[in-house]
């Protein structure tokens, strides 16, 4: 028999995500990478989801780069 799945907390975030968020994107954004520049964000859809892909298997940089320049 299947559960019902609860999505009332689907959105809501833990303290430590909270934290964690935080902190990654300080050190992302302003000790690793300096300067850096975001192109083609209005390209972006506002009102319904995307996908993006990347091909790139070098290290954590470069997810957190894609977390914090779309999010």
């Amino acid at each position: 028999m299947a559960k019902d799945l609860d999505f009332s907390t689907i959105n809501k975030k833990s303290l430590t995500y909270e934290l964690a968020y935080k902190y990654l994107h300080f050190v992302h954004n302003y000790v690793y990478y300096r300067q850096f520049r975001i192109t083609g964000r209005e390209n972006l859809p506002k009102d319904e989801g995307y996908l993006v892909i990347s091909n790139h298997q070098n290290s954590l940089n470069d997810a957190l780069g894609i977390l914090f320049t779309t999010g």
